[in-house]
């Protein structure tokens, strides 16, 4: 079953001048240096609570290879820990 689209008389609509400033609720991160300064052998943990965004950090590594600046022995690994997404950023072979 496929949803109904509300028409537009439905919905709200405002002046573009009421749309509230955005705010930055992140912190500036120079991913590319962090992710250099992960020693080889080593997995750096992202995660929220260090105010740093797990989907930037993935984002940010995949983009940094595609301009050849990372090479590839960087990998992102996605996990959900305790209901909360967790990246680990390997630089090198991952153990097992």
């Amino acid at each position: 079953m496929t949803k109904k689209v509300p028409s537009i008389e439905d919905l709200k609509l405002i002046p573009t001048s009421n749309i509230p400033p955005q705010t930055r609720k992140g912190i500036e991160t120079d991913w590319l240096e962090l992710f250099k300064s992960i020693p080889k052998g080593r997995a750096l943990v992202i995660t929220r609570d260090e105010g740093l965004s797990p989907f930037s950090a993935m984002e940010n590594l995949y983009r940094y290879q595609r301009k050849k600046l990372l090479p590839p022995d960087y990998r992102a690994f996605p996990h959900t820990v305790d209901g909360k997404l967790v990246v680990y950023v390997v630089h090198g072979e991952v153990e097992t």
